[in-house]
């Protein structure tokens, strides 16, 4: 089986897919041949250094697997393209994708598993932002987030302290965004968790949880922040420890995300209220999933290995 390895792309996170890409096709290639699909930041197709179509790799792949994180290939339509070309690919389908990458879309599949997720406002550009605040400050209190509807990795995300600073911090992020969410500040322990179909015997396979020492109840967890440390596993109790895995699992289902996903979560007062969940997290050296990994004593390959086989079967 030959396995095509999708990476670059139109997205905002083009170097994180280049560096996941890169990883799996390391970790693959000593059992499967695998071949670079590279896609332009305009999104070109590449194959063996020359710009091509999908519809010419059909006969060169068997198997693709999806690292283009963020637009393109997490909102659904790579996986669209790649339907209507009868091909396979890990991770979830366009449906399940689509509902993933908007924020909003998913709380209403997570609330309706019966989990909790945080009180919210939608809100679009041109909405009058003065009563848009009033009614955050009715429904939600005093403390806020304000995200886009759509995206990964926390782009665009805010942390708003006060009513008073609301509206100020939706007039920054709606002049990047057309969409975003009001949420509640949710304060207590921010955790991740990993979740694999099929993993070593287990339908649902919920690795150790990894928490974020963000230095505060609230913040903004982005990536190589060096002020934040990511403890695995988590300071928890074997109750608190079980739940968390519990409510991943559940998150995953939920969303019908395919081999793994990422599911955040904060442990706080009331119960595990679920974040979000990334249905394509980041695969590279150093990431919350190769920690993950490492430490249940998985290495990336037997990872990477699982999830071809999973997804290919």
């Amino acid at each position: 089986m030959t396995i095509g390895v999708l990476r670059g792309g139109p997205g905002a996170h083009y170097d994180r897919s280049l560096a996941s890409g890169s990883l799996v096709s390391r970790a693959l290639r000593d059992k499967y041949p695998t071949r670079d699909i590279y896609i332009d930041r305009v999104g070109m197709w590449h194959f063996e250094g020359m710009p091509t179509v999908p519809q010419r790799l059909l006969s060169h792949i068997d198997f693709f697997w999806n690292c283009l994180h963020g637009e393109y290939g997490e909102d659904g339509v790579l996986q669209r393209d790649l339907d209507n070309l009868g091909a396979r690919y890990t991770g979830p389908g366009a449906i399940p994708a689509r509902f993933a990458w908007r924020k909003d879309l998913a709380k209403k599949f997570l609330r309706e598993a019966d989990l909790l997720v945080p009180d919210s406002i939608n809100v679009r550009l041109g909405d009058d932002l003065s009563n848009v605040s009033r009614e955050a400050f009715a429904k939600i209190g005093g403390q806020y987030i304000v995200k886009p509807a759509k995206g990964a990795n926390s782009e665009g995300v805010f942390f708003s302290p006060s009513f008073y600073d609301l509206e100020q911090v939706l007039k920054v992020t709606l002049g990047n965004f057309d969409h975003v969410l009001i949420e509640e500040a949710i304060h207590g322990k921010e955790i991740k968790c990993l979740v694999a179909r099929g993993f070593r015997g287990d339908d649902y396979y919920s690795f150790l949880p990894v928490e974020l020492d963000k230095r505060s109840s609230v913040g903004i967890y982005r990536p190589n922040d060096n002020r934040v440390s990511v403890i695995v596993p988590a300071r928890l109790s074997i109750s608190e420890k079980t739940m968390l895995m519990n409510t991943a699992r559940m998150a995953h289902k939920a969303l019908d995300l395919g081999e793994y996903s990422l599911v955040d979560m904060i442990l706080a007062p009331r119960g595990v209220v679920v974040l979000e969940v990334d249905a394509l997290p980041d695969l590279s050296d150093g990431s919350v999933l190769s920690k993950s990994l490492s430490a249940v004593g998985a290495t990336p390959s037997e990872f990477f290995r699982h999830v071809v086989t999973y997804a290919h079967d």
